[in-house]
C-alpha cells in the first residue's frame, strides 16, 4: 500500500516521500466540546474515514461516552527516504 509518491525536494538534494494525513476531530454529542482532534495517514479518503471509525468504537468501548466524528481537512507531510 503506498501512502504517498516520492518526490525529489531541489531544495535540499534528496527524495522525499510525501504521505496524505487526514485531520478529523473527535467531540461530543453536544457538538461544544473537542475531545481530540486525530490525524491518520492513508491513502484514501475511504481508508481515513473507516480508521476514524475504528477510533470512535474503540474510544466508546474504553470510555463508555459516545463521540462523532467531523472531517477538518488533509495534509501532505514529507518523510525522508535518502
Amino acid at each position: 500500500m503506498c501512502l504517498g509518491k516520492t518526490v525529489f525536494d531541489y531544495n535540499n538534494n534528496r527524495e522525499v516521500k510525501t504521505v496524505k494525513q487526514y485531520v478529523f476531530s473527535f467531540y461530543t454529542v453536544q457538538g461544544k466540546t473537542i475531545v481530540w482532534e486525530e490525524a491518520i495517514p492513508a491513502s484514501g479518503m475511504m481508508e481515513a474515514f473507516s480508521k476514524a471509525q475504528r477510533l470512535l468504537v474503540k474510544h466508546k468501548q474504553e470510555k463508555g461516552v459516545p463521540v462523532r466524528v467531523r472531517y477538518k481537512g488533509v495534509r501532505y507531510r514529507q518523510t525522508d527516504i535518502a
